[in-house]
């Protein structure tokens, strides 16, 4: 699996502390210049980071991101450094949704799309390095022990599609 780089792991464990399933943040530090990050633990493990807007009445995101946090972080020798896997991205206004990683009913990971897996980290490397500028947040970075590799999954082939609640075709990995 993909994982984010330490720069975005370390705001992403600073952002997500102490929270639980339900918690949720927003932060604004830019005085309206920049649009608020909102970051929710929707799930054990399971983090949501947002920009929303309002169109016609309407709450979009742009975009929202799901992270997962595995349980290895807390391991001797992984380290939340090599912790954050962005499994799916959601840009509502234009449609856009990717899925990196699927998961089982008791949420473990049971596969992932490889190229949608990098693609996503390197948009969240490059999308918190901004949130942290506009929002001015100051992360302090621990030196990390050696990195553990995740246990390998298998694959998904091809995408598929599936027409969503509101008829849309979306694209599932």
């Amino acid at each position: 699996m993909q994982t984010v780089n330490k720069t975005t792991a370390a705001l992403l464990e600073t952002l997500t502390k102490d929270m639980a399933p339900g918690d949720s943040a927003k932060i604004d530090n830019a005085g309206g210049a920049f649009m608020a990050l909102h970051v929710d633990c929707i799930a054990p493990s399971f983090y949501r980071l947002a920009h929303y807007f309002t169109q016609n009445g309407d709450l979009m995101s742009d975009p929202e991101v799901i992270f997962w946090r595995s349980p290895l972080a807390d391991e001797p020798g992984f380290g939340p450094a090599k912790a954050w896997v962005p499994t799916e991205i959601i840009m509502h206004a234009t449609g856009y949704r990717r899925v990196a990683v699927n998961f089982d009913e008791n949420n473990q990971p049971e596969s992932f799309a490889p190229r949608v897996a990098r693609d996503l980290a390197s948009f969240c490397n490059a999308w918190v390095k901004n949130i942290k500028r506009q929002q001015n947040i100051k992360v302090s970075r621990k030196a990390g022990d050696a990195p553990k590799r995740a246990p390998e999954l298998k694959t998904t082939a091809a995408p598929m599609f599936r027409a969503d609640a509101l008829g849309q075709m979306a694209m599932v990995f």
